[in-house]
Formats: structure tokens, sequence, C-alpha cells
């Protein structure tokens, strides 16, 4: 992922760290925005959806208490109420 240096400076002033970051795109909810860019959002209701797959509550199947470590669901508690607009490939800001 190529951030450009404002959602770089977005980025260090806001405390979004590189595994937040993953995770707001890998989970969160995208819609397209004004100017052809895609806004990903990772709220409430994504933030359950992750900490049920990485801790293996999905429909039939066992939970798996150390799939998900402590480590990793603090990593989702940073990233809830994220968004970020991404364009072309490139990440144009960050915010909460």
């Amino acid at each position: 992922m190529v951030f450009s240096k404002h959602a770089n400076t977005r980025k260090q002033q806001r405390g979004f760290t590189d595994p937040a970051v993953e995770i707001i795109q890998q989970y969160g909810r995208w819609e397209n925005v004004p100017g052809g860019a895609i806004r990903f959002f990772f709220g409430e209701k994504e933030y359950r959806r992750a900490v049920r797959e990485l801790k293996g509550v999905e429909p039939g199947r066992t939970p798996d208490p150390k799939r998900a470590s402590r480590k990793t669901i603090r990593i989702l508690d940073r990233a809830k109420g994220g968004s970020m607009i991404i364009k072309e490939g490139l990440v144009l800001t960050l915010y909460k």
C-alpha cells in the first residue's frame, strides 16, 4: 500500500499503525466517493465480524480462543471507527 505525504502525516498524527490500516482495508466496508476514490470504513459491525472471524466463531465452527491474540484484538480496537480514502492504489488520507 502506497501512502501520499498527506496520508503519512495523518497516519502519524492520528495514531494509525500499519496493521490497523490493513485491518481497515481487509474488513472495512467500502463505498465510492466523489472524484473516483474509494472510502473504507471500519465501524462497529465490521469490528464484530472481524473479531468473530479471527476467533473462529463462524456458524458451524467451534470457537478457538487462541486464534485471536490479545494483541490482535487491541489492533482491532484501535482501528474501530477508522476510515481511509484510496484512489488508484494510493492512500490519500486516514481519519476517525
